[in-house]
């Protein structure tokens, strides 16, 4: 588990993948073949930080910021990434 405290700003999406970037890296010193998923309040559902976990087979769980979680499309490619990942 780990915390990041930042002073009062919401960071940007380069800086959240970053510091996941950085927090992985550190875990696959030791922890080579363990699956990782990453659970972060809204700030960090960054286009940015879900591309790099992606692309880098890292699971997540974000809350969701203002109103995507009502969009149907956002909707719709969640159910689509769930059933491709066998949930």
């Amino acid at each position: 588990m780990a915390v990041v405290l930042l002073p009062g700003k919401t960071p940007g999406g380069v800086e959240v993948r970053a510091h996941v970037r950085r927090l992985v890296r550190h875990i696959r010193t030791r922890w080579h073949n363990t699956r990782i998923t990453f659970r972060g309040d809204g700030h960090y559902a960054r286009p940015e930080t879900m591309a790099w976990c992606e692309n880098n087979g890292i699971d997540y769980i974000f809350g969701l910021s203002g109103g995507r979680a009502s969009s149907p499309q956002y909707a719709m490619n969640c159910i689509k990434k769930m059933s491709v990942a066998g949930m």
